[in-house]
């Protein structure tokens, strides 16, 4: 295989793998927060900027986070510092 293409594949696999580990991290920091029944029901994350989207499964578990909101951005950016937002968005 050519080196340029090696090079490429690297990088992109190397961004990939980063992307993961973050939320990765992020899930396990709610998960502490949270709890393991709660974090069930967060059916998808999606940072953009310095804003996180929680997605949640049901209006009851919406209304659940949305309570929780300050207290989970305060717990997320002891170890996300770029998160200045989170919006609970019912899926």
């Amino acid at each position: 295989m050519p080196q340029h293409i090696q090079t490429l594949l690297r990088t992109y696999l190397g961004e990939l793998h980063t992307k993961c580990s973050n939320q990765e991290k992020l899930l396990c920091c709610l998960e502490k927060i949270l709890g393991t029944q709660a974090c069930r029901h967060i059916t998808s994350l999606k940072i953009y900027k310095d804003t996180l989207r929680i997605y949640v499964d049901s209006s009851v578990w919406y209304f659940q986070f949305s309570l929780l909101k300050s207290k989970l951005l305060s717990q997320v950016q002891l170890e996300h510092d770029t998160i200045k937002y989170i919006i609970i968005v019912l899926s």
